[in-house]
């Protein structure tokens, strides 16, 4: 029985002990914290570390920044458009925010506001391809079909080899019924993803061309 009582308060002080260094971490400490338990996935815990490293520091835009990405990872999409603003307001220069920000509201169906983030963003850092396409893709989602097009051949003139561009391109092509050009945008995503080992992607693809030549 005394052996028990002993292990019992050695526990109960290793978790006195780890409250104690818990709190004397660093907001920079809980940020790196939080980044490791991300690659982990343990995205409830980054969270968590994220949250306390801006409350250790609340003018620290890379906290209120991660905290988000960790938010949108968990599906808690307007949670994290708060967390965005909030690094915004820190450094309304800081041009991944408003990708990020873009995203969460393109998972809550918020299309035209969705497309509004990544103009804003690309007007601070023009050379981010990725913002081009989902910019487009946000607009095909809008209907406004055309400027589609031009943000996916924006985004595939800084990267030829994204077939993920080349996609969404076929999508609103063929919404602007020009078929032919939104086949050929296809075959080149399958081709592009099928040199560069995609193989779930080309599969895709492939389904959705056969299913088209079904048709």
């Amino acid at each position: 029985m005394r052996i028990v009582k002993i292990a019992f308060l050695s526990v109960m002080t290793l978790m006195l002990l780890s409250s104690i260094f818990c709190e004397s971490y660093t907001a920079e400490e809980h940020l790196e914290r939080g980044i490791a338990l991300t690659k982990e996935g343990l995205l409830t815990e980054a969270a968590k570390e994220f949250e306390k490293a801006a409350k250790k520091k609340t003018d620290y835009v890379h906290a209120y920044y991660n905290w988000g990405m960790a938010l949108s990872e968990l599906g808690r999409f307007e949670e994290a458009i708060e967390k965005y603003e909030e690094a915004l307001r820190i450094d309304p220069k800081f041009a991944r925010a408003y990708f990020n920000w873009g995203l969460a509201l393109g998972k809550l169906g918020r299309f035209e506001e969705e497309a509004e983030k990544y103009e804003k963003g690309l007007s601070i850092d023009p050379n981010y391809p990725d913002a081009y396409i989902n910019w487009g893709a946000a607009l095909g989602k809008s209907g406004k079909y055309e400027e589609a097009v031009e943000k996916l051949e924006q985004a595939i003139s800084m990267n030829p080899n994204d077939g993920g561009a080349y996609g969404n391109l076929r999508f609103a092509l063929v919404a602007l019924n020009k078929k032919k050009e939104g086949k050929e945008a296809f075959l080149k995503a399958l081709e592009l993803f099928k040199s560069q080992g995609k193989d779930e992607d080309a599969k895709k693809v492939e389904e959705l061309l056969q299913g088209l030549e079904e048709k």
